[in-house]
């Protein structure tokens, strides 16, 4: 449903509907389809892909996503902030137009240096896929300011459609090649760029159709370059810090790869992915709605501390029981899911668990960074935590040679760097530390049952892995019915999706 477009020029953009809490059901929705699509697959490629089938292809994204994030020179962060959309369209043009030429010079840095970084990353078949990765980052660039159009004018069905269409395409991919015996790392890569370009296919369709005279008719070079050094401070400083954190993702595969073999980059990447299940299934919407609606609230002068609070409240809601099972019971979890060959993934996402929960409660804030202009902090949180990863791997990887080490340090780097950004982050936004500390702890309380349960079961009673994992997924209940019972933000919610899901009693009451 749409609201009454809103006059801007000499033409009108019209803008989505809804609130937080609906906008992030629409986008969250989405969302867990997708996820739930991979998740789902995930037992069936896992089998049919060998870890070292993976760990090439978690190489390969990662200098895909490293590279692309740099393309479009965060230009897209800043189209969010402007008051009229026609200078949002200049700084969409402007975009558009960096990605196009800088994918153009990543062509060439490939065709140079293609086959030299294949081997210093000792995996030599990344050179037979290397065209691939001018193609791959083209296409996730080009979808970012696509997505952040969207984002701008509350847009968010299509970005659901769009990772739907990513997840599903690839997917889908994925256990064709593997049931016609193709299972190397190359198909495994081929579908990965399918699905990019598939999914800013998607994004593109309501810019082209829809607002495309609105953007021809109010871009011009002169604008475009007058925004552009007007956000200098876009690709002059949070350019950098983006590639960071990107790095921060992807360099412990490549190095991990590097130093100790295509199996174990596949083993982390995997326990990583289904980590971040959890902040992918909604933390990411999340992040997507509080950046808007925080920007928009910051441009008009409104204060944002009430908002940080609830978004961390939630996220902390969201991440803590899910992060705390698999400390638990990861090697479980990985054994029944995805079988015995990804034990090891499973070990590594139980060391990991306290770092990825204290990541799905930051990386949804970092918004913040950009709407309060704290480019600087925010470039030196990134490079502490990958500064800290290559030091830990250097340490792990190529002084100890040892897997376990290597992301026992990983782990403690990232909770310490994003337990910090976490701290810096409410304090910057005027939000209570004490309150968000206690919804911690609260949230942790209702927890208990079940992990004491799921831990009984596993180290009292012994039992098999499957029991294991049943048993955890039954006494979960237990956390929701209490945060359902004592939380009033989620029962309130519960009983909106309830009273939609049923019309006619409503039209009766």
């Amino acid at each position: 449903m749409q609201d009454p477009q809103t006059e801007l020029g000499r033409m009108s953009v019209s803008k989505g509907q809804g609130g937080f809490a609906g906008n992030v059901l629409t986008l969250g929705g989405g969302a867990t389809v997708a996820h739930l699509i991979a998740f789902c697959c995930a037992p069936i490629t896992n089998r049919l892909f060998s870890p070292e089938a993976f760990g090439t292809m978690a190489m390969f994204s990662a200098i895909v996503l490293i590279a692309g994030v740099a393309l479009t020179l965060r230009y897209e962060a800043a189209l969010v902030l402007p008051a009229r959309d026609e200078d949002a369209a200049n700084l969409l043009a402007l975009s558009c137009i960096c990605v196009a030429a800088g994918a153009g010079l990543l062509f060439l840095a490939i065709a140079l240096t293609g086959d030299s970084l294949a081997r210093i990353l000792n995996a030599e078949e990344l050179a037979r896929y290397k065209w691939l990765i001018p193609i791959g980052a083209f296409a996730w660039s080009m979808g970012l300011p696509l997505r952040a159009w969207a984002i701008r004018h509350k847009r968010f069905g299509y970005m659901a459609t769009a990772s739907i269409s990513e997840t599903g395409a690839s997917s889908a991919g994925r256990i064709a090649a593997g049931l016609a015996q193709l299972t190397g790392s190359g198909p495994l890569i081929v579908t990965d760029v399918t699905a990019k370009l598939l999914s800013a296919a998607v994004l593109a369709v309501r810019p082209i159709l829809r607002d495309v005279k609105f953007i021809a008719a109010n871009v011009s070079w002169r604008q475009m370059m007058e925004l552009g050094r007007k956000h200098i401070r876009f690709p002059l400083v949070d350019s950098w810090s983006a590639i960071l954190r990107q790095g921060s993702r992807f360099v412990p595969p490549l190095l991990l790869g590097a130093s100790l073999g295509q199996a174990s980059a596949g083993h982390y990447s995997r326990a990583v992915v289904l980590g971040h299940i959890p902040f992918l299934l909604i933390g990411n919407s999340v992040a997507q709605v509080f950046y808007q609606q925080a920007a928009a609230s910051h441009a008009e002068g409104k204060p944002i501390s009430a908002l940080v609070q609830e978004v961390t409240e939630r996220l902390v809601w969201i991440a803590l029981f899910p992060m705390e099972m698999l400390a638990l019971i990861g090697s479980d979890i990985f054994r029944v899911v995805l079988g015995a060959q990804w034990g090891p993934a499973g070990q590594f996402s139980r060391i990991l668990a306290v770092w990825l929960f204290l990541e799905a409660v930051a990386l949804p804030l970092t918004g913040l960074i950009r709407i309060l202009g704290r480019f600087g902090a925010g470039l030196a949180f990134n490079t502490v935590l990958v500064a800290g990863q290559i030091i830990a791997l250097a340490i792990g990887g190529w002084a100890i040679a040892s897997p376990q080490v290597s992301v026992v340090l990983l782990a403690g780097v990232g909770a310490a760097v994003h337990g910090g950004l976490c701290l810096f982050l409410l304090r910057e936004s005027g939000a209570s530390l004490r309150r968000a500390a206690n919804s911690l702890v609260r949230y942790f309380a209702y927890s208990l049952p079940a992990l004491t349960i799921t831990g009984a079961a596993k180290w009292w009673l012994g039992l098999a892995n499957w029991k294991i994992v049943l048993i955890a997924i039954v006494t979960s209940l237990s956390y929701l019915v209490l945060v359902v019972r004592h939380d009033k933000w989620a029962s309130s919610k519960l009983s909106a999706l309830v009273s939609k899901a049923r019309p006619g009693q409503r039209r009766r009451s």
